[in-house]
């Protein structure tokens, strides 16, 4: 794009109420035009990189002994437990239809947003995205739960029964 064309499209954002301040551009006529107009440019393999579309999941039917270690890109779906001692690390969610007492690793490309489920979760480490729990005393309970990032505020992860996992906070019983 030269100098003509990035102030068209300035217009066009104006006129839409948007306020452009950056170009990314692999192009250095691009880059030359942008910074002379006054914009932030990012240049190079990082201005047209993206993030490469997650791999089709990972569907595995058995139980990871200790010292085990389960890698994929994707979600990680495994039916069986997984034992003390055995890692699974995903870039999107885990579930585990079984017992989750190893460690587990959702987003581990820095995904926040990711799950981990398991039908009993007595993990000794979960790691979602960028956040770290270790499980000193696991939980008593044999129920399905899920363990995701409180995004309000906490920042911490937090581990809920799977029944009241996605049911809106309106429908949620309140306490008498």
């Amino acid at each position: 794009m030269d100098g003509r064309q990035l102030q068209d499209l300035a217009e066009i954002f104006t006129a839409a109420h948007l306020n452009w301040q950056t170009v990314a551009t692999q192009r250095r006529q691009t880059a030359i035009a942008a910074a002379t107009a006054g914009y932030s440019v990012v240049q190079g393999e990082k201005a047209g990189a993206s993030r490469p579309p997650k791999p089709a999941p990972l569907y595995l039917k058995t139980t990871l002994r200790s010292g085990s270690e389960v890698r994929h890109g994707g979600d990680v779906i495994l039916v069986g437990d997984v034992n003390r001692g055995a890692e699974v690390i995903a870039g999107g969610d885990i579930v585990v239809w079984g017992k989750l007492q190893g460690s587990a690793r959702a987003g581990c490309h820095g995904d926040g947003a990711s799950t981990i489920a398991a039908l009993h979760m007595a993990a000794t480490l979960l790691r979602i995205g960028d956040f770290v729990a270790r499980v000193e005393t696991p939980s008593g309970k044999y129920v399905p739960e899920v363990a995701y990032v409180d995004r309000r505020g906490s920042g911490k992860i937090c581990i809920v029964d799977a029944a009241t996992y996605l049911v809106p906070s309106s429908q949620k019983a309140q306490p008498t």
